[in-house]
């Protein structure tokens, strides 16, 4: 008897366990032929109470595949929904892959780790089938060359260059008196050369931006939104000029993902994420985390910015 109850209580907690945290993958097909394509998701639910660090592949993702060849690239994308007690943070891998040999393959199982806990998912079978080919249909006789008289379009297909360089004659012609005649009209006159913008190195200009949101309390006057918007701009546009990657145009956990080995200390990493993932909320979720937070998420941003300044321009500015 004590051991059913122990063995109910053991399935009740792993039942909350995989509510809080589910590694799930869909394939929209599981049968194909040569070359067509399948759309699959690979989706984790994690709450945020239980984040902790960065979601990883424990092994590449191609090796989970079975056999079949990956087409596009992961697109991961990230979605916040709310719930009674906590936030709930929805990551979604998406890919395409194909198959080329016939045969039955298994896509999966993948596992993510996550922290000191491991995410597996199941594994689908999907079978590839070679193209039939039609052996009803019989061989028709080659037919002879018809030889067609020519025409216009003909003989300007053949001496096309006569006309395109009589053409460029014409302009080059054209150009050069515009050349001569302005040249003729403005010999009095000295061109002033106009002196070069100063260029203002990205950790001045992040420091800048981000001093002003502090100052002016920007979460007061125009709301939370608005200010997680701006604090998301000023850091994304340093890092992309700082690390020379296309920060505007990714997502926030590619963003972790990039420069998860550049920024040193881990401390730096993760004050990254809080950042990116309180703005994600604040933009997305329509949340208000309040003056505290934003404070803090200021504070944090600016001291990430004085720590990845260059040693150079350090000693420059």
């Amino acid at each position: 008897m004590l051991k059913k109850i122990c063995a109910v209580i053991t399935l009740i907690t792993v039942g909350f366990a995989l509510h809080a945290q589910e590694l799930q993958l869909n394939l929209d097909k599981q049968q194909i032929r040569f070359g067509e394509q399948i759309n699959g998701q690979l989706i984790v639910k994690v709450n945020a109470k239980d984040k902790k660090g960065e979601i990883l592949f424990n092994k590449s993702f191609e090796e989970s595949l079975g056999g079949l060849e990956l087409l596009d690239k992961l697109v991961i994308d990230t979605v916040v929904n709310e719930s009674e007690n906590d936030f709930q943070f929805n990551y979604r891998y998406q890919f395409s892959i194909s198959g080329f040999d016939s045969g039955h393959f298994f896509v999966g199982p993948f596992s993510l780790g996550l922290g000191d806990k491991n995410l597996v998912s199941d594994s689908i079978g999907v079978s590839v089938y070679p193209v039939k080919i039609d052996s009803s249909v019989t061989e028709k006789p080659i037919k002879a060359i018809q030889e067609l008289p020519l025409g216009f379009r003909d003989y300007l297909a053949a001496y096309w260059y006569f006309p395109v360089s009589l053409a460029i004659l014409v302009i080059l012609a054209y150009l050069i008196y515009r050349w001569w005649k302005k040249r003729k009209q403005n010999t009095d006159t000295i061109p002033v050369k106009e002196s070069p913008k100063p260029v203002i190195p990205p950790h001045v200009e992040a420091l800048e931006k981000l001093r002003k949101l502090q100052n002016e309390e920007i979460w007061k006057i125009k709301g939370d939104k608005v200010f997680y918007t701006e604090i998301s701009l000023i850091i994304r546009g340093y890092l992309g000029k700082r690390y020379n990657i296309h920060a505007l145009e990714k997502t926030s956990g590619e963003i972790s993902q990039l420069l998860q080995y550049k920024l040193q200390p881990k401390s730096l990493h993760e004050d990254l994420s809080y950042i990116l993932n309180l703005s994600d909320m604040a933009k997305y979720a329509k949340e208000k985390p309040g003056e505290a937070f934003a404070k803090e998420a200021v504070e944090k941003a600016i001291e990430l910015v004085k720590r990845t300044t260059p040693i150079e321009e350090e000693i420059n500015g």
